[in-house]
């Protein structure tokens, strides 16, 4: 059996929001200015997954700042609802996920990365989204490295 048919296609890795407070002096410089994360963040990870209040609450200006400090590959996972309309801002560098979406997988600090690893056996197709919902590093590196090992392009 080859790869390709045991996992998915691919497999992206990112975290619920960027901003994330405990990071600071780990994953961000310490004397990093806040409206820098968004810039580091995205040399880092392929997306980012926003809820729907969190996007919408943003705005124009907010959206237009977000793509111009990302590169052009990174994307803004975006929780919408049907009749939700995307940033035009983020053309190109945003998907709608809606509630439910079978290609997203969810982890935090205590998932089982056996558990995970079946998970993804079982998306032998497509892309798979991994999300952290707590932000813990030290799990997010585990699912990297999973990742690795597994030979999933993330």
């Amino acid at each position: 059996m080859t790869r390709s048919e045991t996992y998915p296609a691919s497999a992206h890795l990112g975290v619920v929001g960027w901003n994330h407070k405990e990071w600071v002096g780990g994953f961000f410089p310490g004397d990093m200015p806040e409206d820098w994360r968004l810039t580091y963040f995205n040399t880092q990870f392929g997306f980012v997954y926003l809820s729907r209040e969190e996007w919408l609450k943003a705005g124009h200006e907010e959206w237009r700042r977000w793509g111009a400090e990302c590169h052009d590959q990174f994307l803004f996972l975006l929780e919408a609802s049907p009749e939700d309309v995307m940033p035009h801002e983020l053309e190109g560098r945003c998907k709608r996920v809606e509630a439910g979406c079978e290609d997203v997988i969810w982890f935090d600090r205590n998932t089982d990365l056996k558990r995970l690893a079946s998970a993804l056996r079982e998306r032998s197709q497509g892309v798979t989204w991994l999300i952290s919902r707590d932000a813990d590093l030290g799990q997010i590196g585990r699912v990297r490295t999973l990742l690795e090992l597994l030979g999933v392009n993330a």
